[in-house]
């Protein structure tokens, strides 16, 4: 299964030793990250590194563990699929049309535990407890 990582997914697997770390490091799936996943995290780094109560350090070493698992999608490879993404997402929330944009690309699914996601039906949705269940 392939799957694009919404943020806040990355963030709970870097912020403490979680269900959704040990997903991302043992699992087989295939998990991408965005431009927008970087983005998002320096926006919230500094908040995120108090909340994994490991330090700056190691703090930035599970993250790049993490990330070491995930294939980049770059910005380009999403262009062809911008408008379509706009249109499903973007009058629910113009932030998650990224994601929509990649998934639809790859041909993936997406991880997220965001309600936004499930007022679409173009792409499917695995939340943290149906993976858990299914992995």
């Amino acid at each position: 299964m392939k799957l694009v990582l919404d943020s806040n997914i990355l963030f709970a697997a870097a912020i403490r030793d979680s269900v959704t770390r040990k997903i991302i490091s043992d699992s087989t799936e295939e998990f991408f990250i965005i431009p927008m996943n970087y983005e998002e995290l320096e926006e919230h780094k500094e908040e995120l590194i108090k909340k994994s109560k490991i330090g700056r350090v190691g703090f930035e070493l599970i993250l790049e563990q993490i990330t070491r698992k995930c294939i980049f999608i770059e910005d380009g490879s999403l262009a062809g699929y911008w408008q379509k993404a706009k249109k499903i997402m973007d009058e629910i929330d113009p932030d998650d049309t990224p994601f929509i944009a990649a998934a639809l690309a790859i041909k993936a699914d997406i991880w997220s535990d965001d309600p936004h996601f499930d007022e679409q039906r173009v792409v499917k949705i695995w939340k943290t407890h149906q993976l858990i269940n299914k992995i």
